[in-house]
């Protein structure tokens, strides 16, 4: 399991099924999902959501925490910006994600 906080963090180009673009990098655990939920495989990762892109609703199967430590724009009807938190229950849907025009989310 990978675990780190530097300038040397995994990062990964991702494309979201609508074409928008974010960077994501790994901070804790692995980059793919695990296959079983089990509370045993933490993660972490550091999105970096380009401006002009929505992450469309969508859940996952591992409870979520969302932090914004930079940029503004909302997440479902709640405007958000650093530092905002947000929590979602598992295979509960949240989003959309969208940065403000010419903002990027962090």
């Amino acid at each position: 399991m990978l675990i780190t906080a530097t300038a040397d963090t995994p990062k990964r180009p991702q494309v979201l099924r609508n074409g928008g673009a974010f960077m994501k990098s790994l901070y804790l655990g692995e980059w793919e999902k695990p296959r079983v939920v089990d509370g045993a495989s933490p993660q972490a990762y550091l999105v970096d959501q380009d401006p002009d892109t929505v992450v469309e609703p969508h859940y996952h199967q591992t409870e979520q925490w969302q932090v914004v430590v930079g940029g503004a724009g909302r997440l479902g009807k709640h405007a958000v910006g650093p530092v905002a938190l947000h929590f979602t229950d598992p295979c509960t849907a949240y989003g959309p994600i969208s940065p403000d025009a010419g903002s990027r989310i962090t």
